[in-house]
């Protein structure tokens, strides 16, 4: 053997490669929504310690969460399970913002609008953006809080960058004007 193959061999060179390999197809099978397999995936790399540090383990459980959402398992308790535990590892930082977002969306769907309000209410202070502050209208919309949602939106439409988003807040503010207006 050759002195490249052999220094390829260590362990630091070794472990660094299958790390990265294991990692990329995890996420290239989430990007492709191969969701069956980049669970299986993203578990193997998990439980064979290569997913290192809470931030990483962080966007992998909420990874996980997703793709147990997907509209192919459509497996909402699991995907809770897993946006719990993203969330529980860093659960005042920036990056648990997306997992309580969607954590949220979990619970706006099963009509449990108090906790998707509770969650939303983390993430937007947390990491405040526009998608955020229209789920969290729509819990309010909901409520009968029309001042709340009308509040949300507007300041949704300030966050937004996306002129379709824009144009779809706006059109809700108009609505809810018009039926203050009626009122």
């Amino acid at each position: 053997m050759s002195d490249s193959t052999d220094e390829w061999l260590q362990p630091e060179y070794s472990l660094v490669s299958v790390r990265l390999v294991t990692i990329n197809e995890a996420d290239r099978l989430y990007a492709e929504k191969k969701y069956t397999e980049a669970i299986a995936a993203y578990k193997t790399c998990i439980e064979s310690g290569l997913v290192g540090g809470n931030e990483h383990k962080l966007e992998v459980y909420n990874r996980l969460g997703y793709a147990h959402e997907s509209d192919g398992l459509h497996d909402l308790d699991t995907a809770l399970e897993w946006y719990t535990r993203a969330i529980d590892l860093c659960p005042n930082r920036e990056t648990a913002a997306r997992a309580l977002n969607n954590r949220g969306n979990i619970y706006w769907a099963r009509n449990e609008l108090e906790l998707a309000r509770a969650d939303y209410d983390r993430a937007i202070a947390l990491k405040p953006d526009s998608i955020k502050l229209h789920n969290r209208s729509k819990v309010y919309c909901e409520l009968e809080q029309h001042v709340m949602e009308l509040a949300d939106l507007q300041r949704a439409v300030s966050l937004a960058s996306d002129s379709k988003e824009i144009d779809r807040y706006t059109a809700r503010i108009k609505e809810i004007q018009s039926m203050e207006m009626e009122a």
